[in-house]
């Protein structure tokens, strides 16, 4: 009994080494985390608002509201808050992952679009 213990212990201990392991080297390339940040929020966001499907979107985070407070679209955000740009689609939205709510939707022009 003390053997099969022992034995399944080292399995699991060696299931989250290798777990974590691979999840520290994921983290230490910065195309690979920030793909699989924006994966995560269009995930989430994407069970309640259908968003364009026929392209990547570009993810920023709010790190100082304060630079922000005269833009309307910011006008409710806060700190830690996502940003999801659809540059293709026009659109951007501003996310909050502690609430799981969308603060705001809108069109945007990056200049990018051809009339």
């Amino acid at each position: 009994m003390l053997i099969v213990l022992l034995v399944a212990g080292l399995a699991a201990l060696t299931y989250f080494y290798i777990d974590t392991k691979n999840e520290l080297n994921a983290a230490k390339n910065p195309e690979t985390a920030g793909k699989t940040e924006t994966e995560q929020i269009v995930n989430q966001v994407n069970k309640f608002l259908q968003l364009p499907t026929d392209e990547a979107p570009t993810l920023a985070t709010v790190n100082d509201i304060s630079k922000l407070k005269n833009q309307q679209f910011f006008k409710n955000a806060q700190n830690g808050d996502k940003v999801l740009i659809y540059s293709k689609a026009g659109r951007a939205l501003l996310y909050r992952p502690s609430s799981k709510k969308v603060i705001e939707y809108a069109p945007v022009n990056l200049g990018e679009q051809n009339q």
